[in-house]
């Protein structure tokens, strides 16, 4: 009988290749689930010990290193690449029970290898949380975070847990410690930022492009509940780094509001909003959110603390003014050019509800500096009557006002308004001619008003209430003033000069 080989052989290939595809899925496992934990844990890769051998680790990663190296400290750096700017939260954690002491350096650097932010870490912050809690901004770009420890800490050689993430938003951008690295911040945009730098203090600028004169609203807002000690400094520049205004922000003035209710003004142009805080203030460390709109007004431009840099006001025209500066008093300068020597009334109103005490001294100067007069005006005189009511006799040529305020007195940081004309020399009573019967043409006669070129408006009024479309020098009589009292207001009008308005006698229409 011939022997039959082939089928044991081929039950044994068809083992060895079963063998060896299970063999070939084993490894194929292995290696997925190897490749999958190397994607989501990095591992710090030493020397690491400058910008320049920084490992590259992802936003949202996590990297384990520590400080464990052949000297006696050790300085881990990593590199980040943020897509948008916006708060930065860094996390690092290590084992507890480590004790009191320092535990690492946390350095943050920008592409240049500049430090913006450097935080000691305490050992009892091992979770990680008040690392986390500080408020880190950064724009686009490249950056780096430095892990620095000692053989001295408690932390040396033991394992460290390192990540970064970025909520994108319209963010500060250190280095800006002076006007010429501003960021530069669109009127009505919000601008998050933080006291938080290598050193003791922090000054943080923005700049602001201007249109239009007006009155600027600046907004800082905080966390509330950090006590009601000094948050912040806030201070107003001009494009030439000169300080308008200096506000100290209170840790209970967290919402804006007392900020926003100092009337600060502006020319057009660039200025520069600085805000300062310290490593003693509740505030080191937390997020800010500043911005500033502008609404268009004439209005006060400092400084303008001397006639040589008083703000020129038409007559008549009304500027829009406070008394708030960097010091405990504010004096104000105005120039009016006068061209006839003549009289003139001055006005100058603001809030009511202020009390009774003095609320500022208004001076008229001459064009050589010389003071002319001198007027104390007390809170109680917010309307303006008792200041308009001063006879005041001026020379031609140029006039300045003086607008003096204290921040003893309840008007500062209010808002003024300014005015001073000619009184015309001339403004008699109109008299009305004419029939007084429906039908009948009545004609106002206002007389000679002086000097030439006072423009005259009419307003006939019926019992004292403007006739809808009366407002030319004649009135015919109609049905609806039989039986009642017909009168007419002319006003007189002439620029750089107080408006006058005078009302004829009454006459009775006939029913």
């Amino acid at each position: 009988m011939k022997l039959d080989s082939s089928r044991p052989v081929a039950g044994l290939r068809r083992l060895a290749i079963l063998a060896i595809a299970s063999l070939i899925g084993s490894v194929l496992v292995v290696t997925g689930a190897s490749t999958a934990t190397a994607a989501t844990s990095l591992t710090e890769t030493e020397p690491n010990s400058s910008v320049s051998r920084a490992n590259a680790v992802p936003l949202g990663a996590t990297v384990a290193g520590s400080s464990l190296t052949t000297t006696y400290y050790d300085d881990d750096y990593y590199a980040f690449d943020v897509p948008k700017a916006g708060r930065a939260t860094i996390s690092l954690t290590f084992p507890s029970g480590l004790g009191t002491g320092t535990a690492y350096y946390v350095n943050v650097l920008d592409q240049n290898g500049t430090v913006l932010y450097q935080v000691p870490v305490k050992a009892g912050d091992w979770n990680g949380a008040a690392l986390k809690s500080l408020a880190t901004y950064l724009p686009a770009g490249r950056f780096y975070i430095g892990v620095s420890g000692r053989d001295s800490y408690a932390s040396w050689g033991k394992t460290y847990k390192l990540s970064m993430t970025v909520t994108a938003t319209r963010a500060e951008a250190e280095p800006n410690r002076s006007t010429a690295s501003a960021n530069v911040v669109p009127l009505g945009a919000t601008v998050a930022g933080s006291s938080l730098t290598t050193t003791y203090y922090d000054d943080d600028y923005y700049a602001f492009d201007v249109p239009k004169a007006g009155r600027a609203t600046i907004s800082l807002t905080f966390p509330s509940g950090l006590g009601t000690g000094t948050a912040y400094y806030v201070n107003v520049l001009d494009q030439n780094g000169t300080v308008l205004y200096q506000v100290p922000v209170k840790a209970g003035d967290w919402n804006g509001a007392a900020l926003k209710s100092l009337a600060t003004y502006l020319p057009a142009g660039r200025f520069y909003i600085g805000v300062s805080g310290r490593d003693s203030y509740a505030s080191w460390g937390k997020t800010y959110k500043l911005s500033m709109t502008v609404t268009a007004t004439r209005a006060e431009a400092e400084p303008n603390r001397s006639t040589a840099s008083a703000n020129v006001v038409p007559l008549g025209a009304t500027v829009a003014g406070s008394s708030l500066t960097t010091t405990y008093y504010d004096d104000d300068y105005y120039a009016f050019d006068v061209p006839k020597a003549g009289r003139a009334t001055i006005s100058l109103t603001f809030p009511s509800g202020l009390g009774t005490g003095t609320a500022y001294y208004v001076n008229v100067l001459d064009q050589n500096g010389t003071v002319l007069y001198q007027v104390p005006v007390k809170a109680g005189d917010w309307n303006g009557a008792q200041l308009r009511s001063q006879a005041i006799t001026l020379p031609a040529g140029r006039t300045y006002l003086l607008v003096s305020g204290r921040d003893s007195y309840s008007t500062w940081g209010k808002t003024y308004k300014l005015s001073m004309a000619l009184k015309l020399t001339a403004t008699p009573t109109p008299t009305i001619s004419g029939t007084t019967k429906v039908g009948k043409t009545l004609t106002a006669k206002a007389g000679t008003w002086a000097p030439s070129g006072v423009a005259l408006h009419y307003r006939w009024k019926r019992n004292g209430a403007s006739i809808t479309g009366a407002v030319k020098s004649t009135y015919r009589l109609t049905a609806s003033d039989a039986g009642k009292k017909i009168t007419v207001t002319v006003t007189g009008t002439k620029t750089g000069y107080k408006t006058v308005a005078k009302t004829s006698a009454a006459r009775s229409v006939v029913k």
